[in-house]
């Protein structure tokens, strides 16, 4: 049986057998989520009501407003963690099944943090959070040092942090593309050991919503994400002196919601949604060319 969110009415399960990147976004003011499409309706298809969403360990009744903007992960023996925003409070939380039950804890309580959630775990089974700092407007990183949470500031260049995806490269270093709302750009943030280092994957017109991140066998990033001002599926490679950018789908609305995910070839392979058609579509780039299917 799968562990389950729930409030007094609603409840949420946790779909095994899914992405590990899909997370609860819920309702917020935020420019160009069209009204028509609350949610990313092939994956989960939820009541409003169900935004006051909480960990049931079958004990006391859950407390409201906790869940929002939550990321997941399996570690290796399929138990699952999961980052998210407690509304009420204002905080990042971070939830893991430990097998009988929930282990809940508060990651960073600094003001209003944890919008965007992204998670990731190590070879040790650590987890690591990327997140928007509501308050600041700033994106964040949180990893679990064995005994407590490091928190620090990634980028504080105006208001930078939203949509944010996280992979670790061989090494345990964090790697995170995520939106700049102030300039419109995609960014992307690697730790190189002593110190962040960001780039501008991409800044024509505005780019960078629904951003998914994955590393090649060479730690190279690529990066598929959703151009606001086109409506297009875009993608980005490192070539190892720039970004490669490119246009996968621009037949409507297209780009929601992407899922990147590189096969044994290091060929990218991309779901996303397409709202114009209301319809779940993939992208697979083979022999030189993007193919792309729907359903």
């Amino acid at each position: 049986m799968s562990p389950t969110l729930q409030n007094s009415s609603y409840v949420f399960r946790i779909l095994y057998g899914m992405d590990a990147s899909i997370r609860w976004h819920g309702l917020r003011a935020a420019p160009h989520r069209p009204a028509a499409f609350n949610w990313v309706g092939f994956l989960l298809l939820l009541p409003t009501a169900a935004l006051a969403l909480t960990w049931n360990p079958k004990t006391d009744a859950p407390p409201a407003n906790v869940g929002l903007d939550n990321a997941r992960q399996l570690d290796s023996a399929g138990n699952p963690h999961i980052s998210y925003h407690d509304t009420a409070g204002g905080d990042l939380m971070y939830a893991a099944w430990n097998g009988t039950g929930w282990d809940v804890e508060t990651v960073d309580s600094t003001g209003q943090v944890g919008w965007y959630t992204a998670l990731a775990l190590d070879s040790a089974g650590n987890p690591h959070i990327s997140y928007y700092d509501i308050t600041n407007s700033d994106l964040k990183y949180a990893a679990w040092n064995g005994t407590g949470w490091d928190v620090e500031t990634v980028d504080s260049a105006g208001q930078v942090g939203w949509y944010t995806a996280l992979a670790l490269d061989d090494a345990g270093r964090p790697r995170i593309s995520y939106y700049d709302v102030g300039h419109g750009d995609l960014k992307y943030a690697a730790w190189d050991g002593a110190r962040w280092v960001i780039t501008t994957v991409d800044s024509a017109g505005q780019v960078g919503y629904h951003s998914s991140l994955a590393l090649d066998s060479d730690g190279d990033p690529r990066i598929s994400y959703y151009d606001i001002t086109n409506t297009d599926l875009k993608y980005a490679a490192w070539d190892g002196a720039g970004w490669a950018v490119t246009t996968v789908d621009s037949s409507g609305d297209v780009g929601y919601y992407t899922t990147l995910a590189l096969d044994s070839a290091g060929r990218p392979r991309i779901s996303y949604y397409d709202l114009t058609h209301g319809d779940q579509k993939s992208a697979a780039w083979d022999n030189g060319q993007w193919v792309v299917s729907s359903g």
